[in-house]
């Protein structure tokens, strides 16, 4: 865990994944588990995933 955000009743994770740069919300009561420097496994289900331009933020389509 690279830094955290918390936003009130979210936090926004980024981390260092595989030289990859990613952002993962959590609920706040799962993020308040971690702290900057932890190392945590991460497994999601792809149907789920919501992904974004990076450029113009705009949320990209699953087709």
């Amino acid at each position: 865990i690279k830094l955290t955000e918390p936003l009130g009743d979210v936090t926004v994770f980024d981390l260092a994944a595989q030289g990859a740069d990613l952002k993962m919300v959590l609920r706040e009561e799962v993020a308040a588990q971690y702290d900057v420097g932890d190392e945590i496994e991460v497994a999601f289900d792809p149907k789920n995933l919501h992904f974004f331009d990076h450029a113009g933020g705009q949320r990209l389509s699953k087709e």
